[in-house]
């Protein structure tokens, strides 16, 4: 809106004041309104718009002060200008977005990793403070990992690791965030879901994931992975206190015997908060 404003404003002043070399020249400034707002297509709309109004300007705007050709080599002038900033600008934000999308991903699996989960989940966490909507999370680790990597190589471990999280992509929720704990352990955010959800949906990847099999070199097996999930239910709880009770949960699931979807107990629940 206020890029809006700032452009009317513009062509205002451009159609008030005789065609000359300044008239035009702010429209070179709404480029970096886009840049502002770290979009590159509103950058390229911005460029768009600041080359049509400019033109626009040369049949509203009161006589010139100067020859026909020379405003009109003028205003060539400024939206060659108008585009090599945009060209400028859109180079610049695109290697600041691939970036930042770098710098938010794990290099193996192309999920995103731990530290974009304690940023995503706190602020995830204050939404739920804020609105009392259900947050939930899952937290997932492969069983026996450690034997596949010794038995197949690190090779072989590194694409089940990176099968995992395609199946976890394909089974989530655009709005769910898939991140890489670390080593072979996986974390999902659940906005706007309960506990109910959470193990349903935590049931389903178990499902999708028996249902698969991984092929390495001449042998064929079905990797399987114990989840431990836990629902938002108390104010005073952070992210790291959400990813300890899931990880109780995952603990459980684990004796009793891997490839096991688990709750955290509320009879144990119960006890933590009563010990806090």
């Amino acid at each position: 809106m206020t890029g809006i404003l700032l452009t009317a404003l513009i062509f205002i002043f451009d159609c008030i004041t005789p065609p000359g070399i300044t008239s035009s020249v702010p429209y070179i400034g709404v480029v970096f309104i886009g840049l502002a707002a770290r979009s590159p297509l509103t950058l390229l709309l911005f460029a768009g718009l600041s080359s049509v109004l400019i033109i626009c300007g040369i049949l509203i705007s009161p006589d010139p002060v100067m020859p026909f050709n020379t405003v009109m080599i003028n205003r060539a002038l400024t939206i060659v200008a108008v585009w090599l900033t945009a060209s400028l600008c859109y180079l610049h934000l695109h290697s600041v977005l691939t970036l930042q999308h770098l710098a938010h991903r794990d290099q193996l699996t192309g999920v995103y990793n731990r530290h974009y989960l304690i940023a995503k989940g706190s602020e995830q966490i204050k939404m739920w403070q804020r609105y009392q909507m259900p947050f939930s999370l899952i937290i997932l680790d492969i069983d026996y990992f450690k034997k596949i990597n010794d038995k197949y190589g690190h090779v072989a471990g590194d694409r089940v690791l990176k099968h995992i999280a395609k199946l976890l992509q394909l089974q989530t929720r655009n709005v769910d965030t898939i991140c890489r704990f670390g080593g072979e352990e996986f974390v999902i955010l659940l906005p706007m879901v309960d506990l109910d959800g959470a193990l349903a949906m935590a049931q389903r990847i178990q499902r999708a994931l028996s249902a698969t099999s991984f092929t390495w070199e001449s042998s064929t097996f079905t990797p399987t992975v114990s989840m431990g999930v836990a629902e938002l239910v108390d104010k005073q709880w952070d992210l790291d206190k959400l990813i300890t009770v899931a990880d109780m949960a995952l603990y459980q699931a684990k004796t009793l015997g891997r490839n096991q979807v688990m709750p955290m107990p509320m009879s144990k629940l119960a006890r933590m908060n009563s010990a806090t």
